[in-house]
């Protein structure tokens, strides 16, 4: 028996049967079914983060700016190839990601703040900015999580992507409240907030912590 917990709490569930002979070794193959319409829960990342509106301000937790529900968070660096196609990217996905209507957090140093809000007259309008911590900001970039204030990621990429508005657009609208009612929503999330995934195992700050 296989299976993999989804964002709505279900789990889907592949059963097999097979034999083991005495003295040999079986291998079967491990299935993981997810549903075209439905996003399966990856890891974590705790919502309250936190990260500086602008240069010099008390720092503020993604949550408060967030509020309740998915989110999606990017960390950019200020002027790298990809992330700048990441940018440009999600300016493509402008109508959409507006109409999907969540917060999209986008975090950079402290001097690249001022080269992202150069883009701002053309970005979403559901789109925020903000500096993060540096240790946010190393690996490989950019860094674009779908996640929620119960501290479950659902997608994530690293890197250069082609398409990332355009193909996460996909997923992101699997977590819209209009045509997925309470996919994603708390009310429905509140059954699962205890346990291995729940609140009270929250991840270190900032950090992302996948499932195996």
């Amino acid at each position: 028996m296989s299976g993999n917990r989804l964002s709505d709490g279900s789990v889907p569930v592949t059963l097999k049967k097979f034999s083991i002979k005495e003295g040999q070794t079986t291998t079967v193959d491990l299935v993981i079914e997810i549903p075209d319409n439905k996003l399966s829960v990856i890891g974590e990342f705790d919502s309250e983060t936190r990260y500086w509106k602008t240069a010099g301000s008390e720092p503020v937790s993604i949550l408060s700016s967030t509020g309740r529900g998915v989110y999606v968070v990017g960390f950019l660096t200020p002027r790298h190839e990809p992330s700048v196609h990441a940018v440009n990217d999600i300016i493509a996905s402008k109508d959409g990601l507006e109409k999907w209507g969540r917060p999209i957090m986008l975090l950079t140093s402290e001097e690249g703040l001022g080269w992202l809000k150069e883009y701002a007259s053309r970005m979403p309008s559901n789109v925020q900015y903000g500096i993060a911590p540096k240790e946010m900001l190393e690996g490989t970039m950019p860094r674009v999580m779908i996640a929620d204030t119960f501290n479950r990621v659902f997608f994530k990429t690293e890197g250069y992507t082609i398409g990332l508005g355009s193909r996460s657009w996909a997923r992101w609208a699997r977590c819209n409240p209009t045509s997925s009612p309470g996919l994603c929503s708390p009310r429905r999330l509140s059954r699962y907030s205890s346990g291995k995934r729940g609140i009270p195992h929250s991840p270190p700050s900032g950090i992302f912590q996948g499932y195996a």
